[in-house]
């Protein structure tokens, strides 16, 4: 009997991961809800160019940091949810752990600043991916 509970435990939490890896969303204007995947759950993940590395330096480059913040030591890691569409473009931004209002809008400035990215693909075709990008600011 207790088998059979936690088999049944087992098999709801699977079907419900199942269900979290891919979600329908509303991007922008577009006329109806698109699947967006999540970044672990497909089969290649969009990749920035040069790769993580690629990414820290243009982070590091692009960032201003804001004379307010700068003037209140105000420091931390501004934690931004995006989707890549299929042609590598940054489709839609949201701040996910806020910092400030002004360094909130400074990441979310150096992502719509970001080039095209390697676009993620499933099952053989270009799809969009959920991401975070962790955008540091310190002193």
């Amino acid at each position: 009997m207790v088998r059979k509970i936690i088999f049944s435990i087992i098999l709801m939490m699977s079907i419900c991961s199942a269900q979290a890896q891919m979600q329908y969303v509303n991007i922008g204007s577009r006329a109806g809800e698109v699947p967006v995947y999540e970044y672990g759950y497909v089969d290649v993940c969009p990749s920035f160019p040069g790769g993580d590395c690629g990414l820290v330096n243009f982070i590091n480059k692009t960032r201003q940091y804001p004379a307010d913040a700068r003037e209140q030591r105000i420091q931390g890691r501004v934690l931004c949810g995006v989707v890549i569409g299929p042609n590598g473009l940054i489709e839609m931004i949201e701040v996910l752990k806020s910092v400030s209002p002004s360094i909130d809008n400074e990441a979310v400035r150096i992502i719509r600043e970001m080039p095209r990215w390697t676009a993620g693909r499933h099952g053989g075709k270009n799809v969009h991916v959920r991401c975070v990008i962790p955008i540091p600011f310190r002193l």
